[in-house]
């Protein structure tokens, strides 16, 4: 989030949908407030008042890693990384989506970090 200088710095991502995780062994990244659900609908994308939900506060959509020589970054949710027009009235989704705005610096943070120099033994 920080960047490599203050310019780069983030204050806020917008995600989507996708996918929440635990994750003891990696630094968080983005994280859920303890308030969000995971919700389980029976048929994709119908949802109704008795759709089985999971609670997932807490949980993260995205962590980080030093993994050996190397750096990992994982997240659960991959349109926030995307620019697109989604459906018939073409309304942006992802880095074009309004709310969205520090996303596309976001992503370069992240690979600027993927690309840093290599963890002290």
């Amino acid at each position: 989030m920080q960047g490599r200088n203050a310019r780069e710095s983030v204050g806020q991502v917008r995600s989507f949908t996708g996918q929440a995780f635990r994750a003891q062994a990696a630094e968080p990244v983005l994280g859920l407030p303890e308030t969000f659900v995971s919700l389980h609908p029976a048929k994709p994308w119908e949802f109704r008042i008795d759709t089985p939900q999971v609670g997932v506060g807490g949980w993260l959509q995205g962590a980080t890693k030093i993994v050996g020589n190397g750096r990992a970054a994982f997240f659960g949710e991959a349109a926030m990384f995307t620019a697109q027009l989604a459906g018939g009235d073409r309304r942006p989704v992802g880095m074009n989506a309004p709310g969205a705005e520090q996303n596309a610096q976001f992503v370069l943070n992240v690979m600027h970090w993927l690309a840093g120099p290599r963890p002290a033994q």
